[in-house]
């Protein structure tokens, strides 16, 4: 299922626009990675996710007539653009284990009798993630003036090849980006583990990495 939002939606002054989904994934099989030799049918994943990305741009500075403001404001937030991507999903399925060889196949692995494979589920998951990208304009293209000079060329008899840069009128643009993983700094367990006869039974066995932050540089002419 789908849910996207197609047009900008104004508000205050700021522009947003994103999308949402949500899938849902279902699956049963016998293939116990955890102990290959007991082979049992049941549950392999029950998982509900959803996922969400939404931009949200800043006013411009066209309004402000003001000449020091309206340098201010865009050596600040003019032109600049946060993009929000959000995830969360239900936890993983893990099996309770024995910790001991109960049927002599030389495996530590097995599960009690009573106890089903996949009985269990961890934690969900979140995560936020933000991008800020701002643009500073450095420079325009080549002058309008070398169109019109092609053009008397033309007329000459010659210049034909000029005409695709003497038109050129493109702006020239720095595009500065910062990249914010795990915005919130949110502890996310990634496995559990299920072992009786381990002192960490039902804690969490690994987690993702921390606040991450990635800067790049783009120069455009």
């Amino acid at each position: 299922m789908r849910f996207q939002r197609r047009r900008q939606v104004n508000l205050l002054g700021l522009r947003f626009s994103g999308n949402f989904d949500y899938t849902y994934r279902s699956s049963d099989d016998d293939n116990d990675f955890a102990n290959p030799y007991v082979r049992l049918w049941g549950r392999s994943r029950r998982s509900h996710e959803v996922r969400s990305q939404f931009s949200m741009r800043l006013p411009e500075t066209g309004g402000i007539g003001n000449r020091i403001l309206k340098a201010i404001a865009g050596a600040t937030y003019g032109d600049t653009n946060l993009n929000f991507s959000l995830r969360g999903n239900t936890g993983r399925l893990y099996s309770i284990r024995s910790g001991v060889d109960l049927n002599g196949d030389q495996s530590t692995r097995d599960r009690l009798a009573e106890v089903d494979r996949n009985s269990e589920t961890g934690p969900g998951f979140w995560n936020v993630d933000m991008t800020l990208t701002k643009d500073y304009r450095v420079g325009g293209g080549a002058p309008r003036q070398g169109r019109n000079n092609v053009a008397q060329g033309r007329g000459r008899g010659g210049g034909g090849r000029g005409g695709g840069f003497g038109g050129r009128t493109g702006e020239t643009r720095l595009r500065l980006r910062a990249r914010f993983g795990n915005l919130l700094n949110h502890s996310q367990p990634r496995s559990f583990s299920g072992v009786l006869t381990s002192p960490f039974f039902g804690q969490p066995t690994g987690f993702t990495g921390g606040p991450t932050i990635t800067l790049s540089m783009n120069f455009d002419f």
